[in-house]
């Protein structure tokens, strides 16, 4: 290998520091504070109309929320819609004039790429931190289920992050940073906040199937998972099904165990929840069951369940 002389080392250490400066003010004027009055944080000027997206839980259940930027007049903004389930909002703030976010793609990173955090809580200069990916297209429990394509970063996020993008290192936004927590730095992936902005806009929230169960992961007996009907050595049990639910409506039963669902195998409670989404609602789907070691398919006809619903 190859030594690098010390004027080298330090023009190179020049340009990382240089070109992480130019990353961090260009994304920042598409950097808003979010002021929900009981809550903080930081928003992204999504288009040149005015739409700023951010965490839901930056917005809770405040009505009154101002957006703005050290030395630009903040304004009101009014909320297009928001979603627990994604813990993604959208809003409306006419008048802020602000140059729109760079999109990236989520499907080019790479785990030890390097990131910048970039968050404005307080309607000052914008604040940065750096770090790289440790993994990513995770999916995550959250408070209102699971969470999809979610990127996990060494990145610091201090209080106010919620709501910034992570950017790569040219500076096109791959995540909504949404959290911290064990040390790593939680982000919701672009394409998953760009799926639920599209969601939002058209139904107010995040729409997803409905099938009313109780359930839980569990592996599959040897001498089941060898049957020649199921390549799959884990599935979920059904502990109870809700009054009127679909699944009680199709005739589901405590302690079936569900194989799979629409044509796709069910391992684990994260599988089913990934196929219900929006596009099934109102359709009949055929859901495979194991029911005293027998093999059954039966149809639900699933209804909606929206996540904003209490």
């Amino acid at each position: 290998m190859v030594e690098l002389s010390n004027l080298t080392q330090s023009s190179l250490l020049k340009l990382l520091s240089d070109g992480t400066a130019e990353i961090v003010s260009r994304v920042s004027k598409s950097v808003v504070t979010i002021n929900a009055g009981t809550g903080r944080g930081s928003g992204i000027v999504w288009n040149s109309e005015g739409m700023v997206i951010t965490c839901n839980h930056v917005i809770g259940n405040n009505e009154k929320i101002r957006v703005g930027q050290y030395g630009v007049k903040q304004v009101e903004a009014k909320i297009i819609g928001q979603d627990r389930y994604s813990d993604v909002a959208v809003l409306s703030a006419e008048g802020l004039s602000l140059p729109q976010i760079e999109v990236g793609k989520h499907e080019e990173l790479s785990v030890g790429q390097l990131v910048l955090a970039i968050a404005n809580p307080y309607n000052r200069r914008a604040s940065a931190t750096m770090g790289i990916v440790t993994s990513f297209r995770v999916p995550m429990r959250g408070t209102q289920g699971m969470r999809e394509n979610m990127i996990f970063t060494d990145a610091k996020l201090s209080p106010g992050y919620s709501g910034g993008p992570l950017v790569d290192a040219s500076g096109k936004m791959i995540g909504l940073n949404s959290a911290y927590m064990d040390n790593r730095g939680i982000a919701i992936s672009v394409e998953a906040v760009k799926d639920s902005v599209e969601r939002i806009i058209k139904h107010g929230s995040l729409k997803r199937a409905h099938l009313g169960l109780v359930t839980n992961n569990i592996e599959l007996p040897s001498e089941i998972a060898g049957n020649s009907n199921i390549d799959q050595d884990s599935a979920i049990i059904v502990f109870s099904t809700e009054s009127e639910s679909p699944a009680r409506q199709a005739g589901v039963l405590l302690g079936d165990i569900i194989l799979g669902f629409n044509e796709k195998p069910v391992r684990n409670t994260y599988d089913l929840l990934r196929l219900l989404g929006d596009d099934i609602i109102g359709k009949s789907i055929k859901m495979k069951i194991l029911r005293a070691e027998k093999i059954h398919e039966i149809l639900v006809q699933l209804d909606s369940y929206d996540s904003n619903d209490d």
